[in-house]
């Protein structure tokens, strides 16, 4: 990643990676490349108010 990228963070409830990642780069300005970094538990998902299939950037 260069110096000055704009890094956009998604949170999504999806039950498989690849849908998660279908659901961001819909979500995600044009020409970025959406990776995923880790998993989101129960607590923060519930904290966030989100639903399965939803998605937003946090």
């Amino acid at each position: 990643m260069r110096g000055d990228a704009v890094v956009h963070t998604y949170a999504v409830v999806l039950p498989t990676a690849a849908l998660a990642l279908e659901v961001v780069s819909a979500l995600c300005p044009e020409g970025c490349e959406p990776s995923l970094v880790g998993g989101l538990s129960s607590r923060i998902g519930r904290a966030l108010k989100l639903t399965p299939g939803d998605g937003r950037q946090v």
